[in-house]
């Protein structure tokens, strides 16, 4: 071994980087299911706009009707 030099084993270099693969892979998959729960969360809120713009014209129609 020559002095000032430290070796590292292929192994451990090539477990790390599966570790920080999997913590991606991991980290990929929550980023899409927050994008699935905003998509959600979108598609919730335009269906109670469309439902209160439906009230409204029901209202409108009663009112003229009248």
């Amino acid at each position: 071994m020559y002095l000032g030099l430290e070796f590292t084993q292929v192994r451990e270099v090539s477990d790390d980087n599966n570790a920080k693969a999997e913590v991606d892979k991991a980290e990929a998959e929550e980023a899409e299911a927050n994008e699935d729960e905003a998509k959600v969360d979108e598609a919730k809120a335009d269906e109670a706009e469309a439902n209160s713009l439906s009230a409204k014209i029901k209202l409108s129609n009663i009112i003229l009707g009248s």
